[in-house]
């Protein structure tokens, strides 16, 4: 469960891994999300963005390649329920919570 990486001064160190922190992250968005719109789910997908080869894809993780998300994005299946309307409110509610509303 844990990876080793190199700090600032060449030592060694314990990191979480990250297939584990983004699962996690994915199941707080989800649930930050539901608490927000109550009338619609949102589908949250968990991934990791990285060039390194190292990280294998999971059951319930993918890994992209920076130069591949907008491809990934738009390779998912399209949510019916995702109205203009919720869109653009699940854009102001990320706006705010990222302090760039």
């Amino acid at each position: 469960g844990l990876w080793e990486a190199r700090d600032r001064r060449g030592r060694w160190t314990s990191v979480e891994s990250p297939e584990d922190r983004t699962l996690r992250d994915t199941e707080r968005v989800r649930r930050w999300l539901g608490a927000h719109e109550r009338d619609f789910v949102v589908k949250v997908y968990a991934a990791i963005v990285s060039a390194e080869p190292g990280i294998a894809r999971t059951p319930g993780c993918t890994v992209v390649a920076p130069s591949n998300v907008a491809t990934w994005i738009g390779s998912l299946p399209p949510q019916r329920g995702l109205t203009a309307a919720r869109r653009a409110d699940l854009h102001s509610l990320i706006r705010e919570a990222a302090g760039t509303a």
